[in-house]
């Protein structure tokens, strides 16, 4: 599981599987679940997440394969998306 651990609020992140071999279904889970929204289909082999509030979140890809199911997974914690502004006048 890719990115780092620490990420950023309202900002879309690709999570991408690096498993080797053969593989016969994927499936991507993010708690607590009420706080992202996941683009596209959880099933695949990559996924977009976009984290809608703060806080510590956990995200495991589940594999199978003729062996069985392996689970990798990692906390994340996601802090507020940085916010730019300024002032301009013209004389």
């Amino acid at each position: 599981v890719v990115p780092t651990s620490t990420l950023c609020s309202e900002t879309v992140y690709t999570f991408s599987s690096t498993v080797s071999g053969s593989v016969t279904s994927y499936s991507w889970s993010v708690l607590p679940a009420s706080a992202v929204e996941i683009a596209g289909d959880n099933r695949q082999d990559a996924v977009r997440i976009r984290f809608t509030r703060n806080g510590t979140f956990s995200v495991s890809l589940f594999v199978a394969n003729s062996a069985g199911t392996f689970t990798a997974g990692q906390l994340f914690a996601v802090n507020p998306s940085a916010k730019a502004s300024y002032n301009a006048s013209f004389n």
